[in-house]
């Protein structure tokens, strides 16, 4: 064993080999950034240019906001479409057919559900109300939220006077 000192920080440690020059990853990283021209206190935003501190689990941060973050791609999509102005119709095209949502999924899964709203008969747009009791429970969109007992078949007016409690489920003649 062979006691050394770190090029870096200048701490003692104890080394298997007389080559070795950094205590840890950490510094021997450190001098590595200060070798390629970054400073070690963080970085200059990619959008703004203002300096931010980088976070350990954020290594790779380019920005210091959500917001500029959010306009550096905007700014990124909108080059990408002025060079390939074509590529949002290939991609359209390859982009493989939406099922149209939950009603379809459920009207696929269960043919013998109403065509139109169960209040009204409005049958152009329709959504579903959980019936008291079996309100949804973490995510609605899964399907074992949504069977046909724990479900109302409603237009979304007839939905919102319900979920407002405008209206009641008798009033709309769903009890």
């Amino acid at each position: 064993m062979y006691d050394l000192f770190c090029t870096m920080c200048g701490a003692a440690f104890r080394a298997k080999r007389p080559d070795k020059r950094y205590c840890s990853g950490k510094c021997q990283a450190r001098q590595g950034r200060l070798r390629r021209g970054e400073q070690s206190d963080g970085r200059d935003c990619g959008m703004c240019g203002k300096r931010f501190a980088i976070q350990p689990p954020n290594s790779n941060q380019r920005y210091c906001s959500d917001p500029c973050a959010t306009q550096a791609a905007k700014i990124h999509r909108r080059a990408f479409h002025r060079k390939n102005p074509g590529a949002q119709k290939v991609y359209n095209s390859r982009r493989p057919y939406k099922d149209g949502g939950v009603v379809a999924r459920m009207r696929r899964k269960h043919p013998d559900l109403p065509t139109a709203c169960q209040s009204c008969g409005e049958d152009r747009v329709l959504e579903f109300a959980h019936k008291p009791g079996h309100e949804r429970n973490g995510r609605w969109r899964m399907m074992s939220n949504c069977q046909p007992h724990m479900i109302w078949v409603l237009c979304p007016t007839c939905h919102k006077l319900l979920d407002k409690k405008i209206r009641t489920a008798a009033d709309l003649g769903l009890a």
